[in-house]
């Protein structure tokens, strides 16, 4: 059997690095960043996908790549890698290639079924990030199990290739230090060979993360949370179903009154429950979809515990025991389905008896008489509320939700169609700018934008008024009536061309007349869609929205009129009537149609409802938390409760899938999310072939764009989207905008002339056209025309038109004053969720000095999580206001976010500590700042960590400053140069001669010139102290004029020296006076002074004699040692004989 990892790893002590030249060596990195690697061979048909973000599609731009695009590289904490980063990569294998340090490559190879099996694989597509998550597990695993191998002393770099026919990872891995146990010249005992134990943690580490070791636990949350409930309500909206399963139980049970137990029927009993289960799930379509995922999972678990522990183990029948164990799914659903026919059965024949004047139309199988408790519709009314002379739209899903959002996602449609913007310098705190240049914050979803025009369903099925209450003359005729006229009106109004040879063409004049006609009759939802064509400007009129408030208004106090005389019926019809019209009501009430929005009114009727477009309303209101405190678990609750009724419901599949993406309410689940966007997109296709309603084609195309449940298709969206514009949507006209604007569609003419139209739309309550509009004029700097149409989507509470143009007043036209008005407007707006607009105001008040209203506005913007803010506003207090205290709290609040992905609040705390003298505080934001890659930070922890009376903590000291000087950072080159310049000459040179002719700094300059003087290397050491002396320093001086007195230069030492006097210098001042014996002693070991000859040879010669004394000392312990060496391996040679 092909093992599902495979992993092997070896390594080389000479390695080429790009750039060297040549060809003898192998450069493992650059074979490793092949762009060829991240393109799927012709002939591997297992995988399909392409990197396509990291290697560019067209040849033409693969010479850009370096420029432009992230490598697929990642590391231990970078998800991608720049070619700067790569750089530094290979600045860094020089040094250690000059330590001797060996490179480890790996590599580490799937087999793709088991990637498809684990949802790595979905489709074509490869969960990259996933994979990336598994590798680093299974890298960091293998080095922390290692003994030879030290985390702080390595780093490492992976890649993903896709070129074979298994997805593979290869890695490097390198050493910063070669580690003293371990020196080269034993290269060749084995002493780099990394254990088999640590192999050994990198495959079971990524294993475990891949096939989920979590996911029993998973399967069994989601069987008792979401299955096990479904199937019981839809087994509770089934009177039938609940006596056919009553006599089908024995007596003595019925009787018993304690005995309803699942665990105690014999085995006669529980086979009846468990056909019973079974047919109530291949009964309803989403049920039985999510038993069969459930069997699958339950497959795959048992087979992956098989593989892991062997078929003999207790994992090995793990489906079993999972579905018929005591506490297992059959056993747990048995035990609902038992419940519901007790309490049914005890009701029916002990608590209630119904009135006789009522057995004559009251079926005592009604669910009228069933406990409410946790109910659902009963099987007519799952089928949507339909009569025999039901029409044909009845199968469809139609659009009429007024003021939804874009496709039903109100965030992430918008955020699809959002044009980000970058994060300018401006927008930046001063000390950050080199820092976040390539940086994207402004990243702004787009406004909730609602939308006017589109109900769900544009064909509710039919109810009717009962003919037992039509006594009130004044309301008898009131009804909800899907009459041939009512159907043709439709027709009209959406337009109808699937039967070729009667092809209606959309004619909202013509569905006014007969909308009319069948509303004077009293047809309610004639009524209603008459509003609905004044609301959409299907109808043009320039009293639109009055008029269509006027017509809902009568629709929804005829709709209580109607509700309020079948309430007071017994009629078994009226029971589906009375559910429709709480659904229409409770509609009304949500989006504020004829009636003052109030989402308390449309909860309760959405519940009284109890139908599976109430459902889905109630899974809407808790997913976006109208009303209401969101709740994705109860959202997700209700979007099933929608699916499990009969008849299908495409919308609630959409958000399942959703919610299975993103993981809200649900575990994430890739696979099930794309089988429900598929079950959805296939559902509202066909509703389309029925009714060319704008807000079904603008969702399908939607689908199509996104790839939600197919394929991205660009062509099928446009198409889509077109049908949607051309029916005046303003989301299609938006989103068309938008395509037209994009690399793979881009038609900027198209964009403006759809744009154009949509900003004319009055359905486009919000502005947003006008505000795409003005982002369009704004990228071709046309700026008068992009003013004209942001001030325009602005005056409609655009919140991003708002905060554009507060950012195109202050930047490109210098204008504070409107840039503060507009920039007021977007701070002070509900949408300014992320504090972006109220930051961006704080720094314009900044710039104006005004440092309290910077202070309020930028504390808002930290309120709401800005990390920018938050870090704006511990500058402002440690610098402007002098209060630490608070300057502390809004630098951990920045050090501690996510955002602060370089440590440069985490710096910033840490220099506040070690001002205020708090080494430990200040070490621990320092090591934070320097573990997310901040140079100062690795400066700063390196500092302190050398002052360390640790060794540990010393090399890791040296491990930071090497990493800052590395990346030619000035102070850690001079720190390392001045440190290494006690004991290791060669290694101060190294870093001292960088410092001081790289980066002239008078310092190194001094440092190394007395280093060549203790080498005897005068000529050099005079080099350096005179470009130290011109420089101002007065130790160079000092040292400079000591040097020339040595070579009788009298007069330009006396010159030098009195600089250095004048400039301070102590020991200047004590020579120019005439005491010589203050003399640095360096200077007169070295034989710099005429003056001194006798005495500098009496001192060179007494510590000639020391030195000797000892080495020798030195020599006779390295000795003593290796004899105890000898002798050890003696004792060990002996006993083994």
């Amino acid at each position: 059997m092909t093992p599902n990892i495979f992993h092997k790893c070896e390594f080389v002590y000479s390695w080429r690095i790009s750039g060297d030249g040549g060809t003898v060596l192998f450069d493992f990195l650059s074979y490793m960043l092949r762009p060829e690697a991240f393109e799927p061979s012709k002939h591997a048909d297992e995988m399909e996908y392409v990197y396509s973000e990291f290697i560019p599609n067209e040849k033409s731009q693969a010479q850009d790549i370096k420029k432009e695009r992230s490598y697929g590289a990642f590391t231990s904490t970078k998800d991608n890698l720049t070619a700067a980063d790569l750089d530094k990569i290979r600045q860094q294998e020089r040094a250690s290639r000059s330590e001797g340090c060996p490179k480890y490559a790996g590599v580490i190879s799937f087999d793709n079924a088991y990637l498809r099996k684990n949802d790595f694989i979905v489709g074509n597509m490869l969960d990259r990030q996933a994979l990336v998550d598994a590798a680093r597990k299974g890298i960091n695993a293998m080095i922390d199990k290692s003994q030879k191998l030290d985390a702080n002393n390595c780093y490492w770099v992976g890649a993903i290739h896709v070129n074979t026919g298994n997805v593979h990872i290869h890695y490097q891995l390198v050493e910063y230090h070669r580690l003293e146990d371990r020196r080269i010249t034993y290269k060749n005992k084995g002493q780099d060979d990394i254990e088999q134990k640590a192999f050994n943690a990198l495959k079971t580490e990524m294993t475990h993360f891949i096939d989920k070791s979590a996911a029993a636990a998973n399967l069994t949350e989601f069987q008792r949370n979401v299955l096990a409930p479904h199937i019981k309500s839809e087994f509770a909206s089934s009177i039938q179903k609940i006596n056919a399963l009553i006599d089908k139980l024995p007596d003595d049970l019925k009787n018993s009154g304690k005995q309803w137990w699942y665990a105690k029927q014999n085995d006669v009993t529980k086979n009846e429950i468990d056909s019973c289960i079974r047919s109530v799930i291949s009964e309803n379509q989403t049920l039985q979809i999510m038993f069969d995922t459930y069997l699958h999972k339950l497959d795959s678990t048992q087979a992956m515990f098989r593989n892991r522990y062997g078929q003999n183990s207790r994992w090995a029948e793990y489906k079993e025991h999972q579905l018929h164990d005591p506490s297992g799914f059959y056993s747990r659903v048995g035990n609902s389905f038992l419940s519901i026919c007790r309490e049914y059965y005890n009701t029916k024949n002990v608590n209630f008896e119904p009135p006789e004047d009522l057995q004559s139309h009251i079926d005592l199988d009604n669910t009228s008489y069933f406990p409410k408790t946790k109910t659902y519709l009963s099987e007519k009314e799952s089928e949507g509320f339909s009569e025999k002379n039901e029409p044909d739209y009845n199968n469809s899903i139609s659009s009429q939700k007024s003021k939804v959002y874009l496709s039903e996602n109100k965030k992430d449609d918008l955020e699809d169609a959002m044009p980000y913007d970058s994060l300018e310098n401006s927008d930046i705190p001063d000390d950050l700018e080199m820092y976040l240049s390539s940086r994207n914050y402004d990243e702004l979803y787009e406004p909730n934008a609602p939308d006017y025009n589109s109900d769900i369903f544009p064909q509710e099925p039919e109810a009717y008024l009962s003919e037992n209450d039509k006594s009130d003359q004044a309301v008898e005729r009131l009804r909800i009536d899907w009459s041939k006229n009512y159907k043709l009106a439709l027709d009209y109004m959406y337009g109808n061309e699937q039967n070729k040879s009667e092809v209606i063409k959309k004619d909202p004049e013509k569905a006014f007349e007969i909308l009319s006609i069948e509303s004077k009759s009293g047809n309610i939802i004639a009524t209603y869609d008459i509003g609905k064509l004044y609301d959409s400007q299907m109808l043009k009129s320039n009293d639109g929205d009055t008029l269509s408030q006027q017509y809902y208004s009568k629709a929804f106090e005829d709709f209580h009129k109607l509700l309020s005389i079948v309430s007071m019926s017994d009629d078994k019809r009226d029971n589906w009537t009375k559910s429709y019209l709480n659904y229409r009501i409770g509609k009304m009430y949500e989006y504020g149609l004829g009636v003052t929005q109030d989402y308390s009114s449309a909860i309760e009727h959405y519940k009284l409802s109890e139908n599976k477009y109430a459902y889905f309303a109630l899974g809407n209101i808790y997913k976006y938390g109208s009303g209401v405190e969101t709740d994705y678990a109860k959202a997700f609750d209700y979007y099933m409760r929608s699916l499990s009724s009969k008849g299908g419901m495409p919308f609630a599949s959409y958000a399942v899938g959703q919610a299975y993406e993103l993981g809200q309410g649900v575990e994430k689940d890739l696979s099930s999310a794309h089988n429900f966007y598929a079950e959805a997109l296939k559902g509202l296709e066909k509703v389309f072939t029925k009714n060319h309603d704008d807000n079904i084609s603008y969702k399908i195309g939607m689908m199509y764009l996104n790839g939600k449940g197919t394929d991205i298709d660009l062509e099928c969206a446009e198409k889509y989207l077109l049908l949607s514009a051309d029916s005046n949507n303003y989301k299609a006209q938006y989103m068309l905008g938008k395509l037209y604007q994009s690399d793979n569609k881009k038609d900027l003419q198209k964009a403006e002339k759809v744009l154009i139209k949509g900003a004319e739309n009055a359905q486009d309550k919000t502005g947003l056209c006008e505000y795409s509009l003005g982002k369009l004029y704004l990228s071709q700097e046309r700026y008068d025309k992009a003013t004209s149409y942001l001030e325009r989507s602005a005056a409609k509470d655009n919140y991003y038109a708002a905060y554009t143009l507060g950012k195109l007043y202050q930047k490109q036209f210098n204008d504070d004053a409107l840039a503060e008005k507009h920039l007021m407007h977007a701070a002070e707006h509900k949408d300014d969720v992320m504090g972006i607009a109220a930051y961006r105001l704080g720094k314009l008040y900044l710039a104006q000095e005004k440092s309290t209203d910077a202070a309020a506005y930028l504390q808002r913007s930290a309120a709401k999580d800005n990390y920018f803010a938050a870090y704006a506003l511990g500058k402002l207090y440690h610098e402007q206001f002098n209060d630490n205290t608070q300057a502390e709290k809004y630098l951990i609040q920045a050090a501690d976010h996510k955002d602060d992905t370089m440590g440069i609040a985490a710096y910033r705390l840490g220099k506040l500590y070690l001002s205020e003298n708090n080494r430990r505080k200040a070490l621990q934001y320092f090591t934070n700042a320097a573990d997310k890659d901040s140079i100062p930070g690795m400066y700063a922890a390196g500092k302190i960590l050398l002052d360390s009376r640790k060794s540990t903590e010393v090399s890791k000291g040296i491990r930071y400053l090497s990493s800052a000087a590395d990346k030619d950072f000035e102070p850690a080159i001079y720190t390392l140069g001045k440190y290494y310049s006690s004991f290791n000459n060669t290694k101060a040179k190294e870093y001292l001669k960088r410092s001081a002719f790289e980066y002239n700094d008078p310092n190194a300059q001094y440092i190394l010139g007395k280093v060549y003087l203790s080498e005897n290397k005068n000529e050099m050491a005079e080099k350096c102290f005179r470009q130290c002396a011109l420089n101002g320093n007065n130790s160079g001086q000092l040292a400079y004029g000591l040097m020339l007195l040595r070579d009788g230069q009298k007069k330009a030492a006396y010159q030098w020296l009195r600089k250095s006097a004048r400039s301070g210098n102590d020991i200047a001042k004590k020579i120019i006076s005439g005491k010589k014996a203050d003399i640095p002693f360096e200077f007169r070991l070295a034989g710099c002074m005429q003056a001194q000859r006798t005495l500098l040879h009496k001192s060179s010669s007494m510590l000639r004699n020391a030195l000797k004394s000892e080495e020798a000392k030195t020599a006779r312990l390295m000795r003593e040692f290796e004899i105890e060496q000898e002798m050890a391996k003696a004792k060990e040679q002996y006993h083994s004989i």
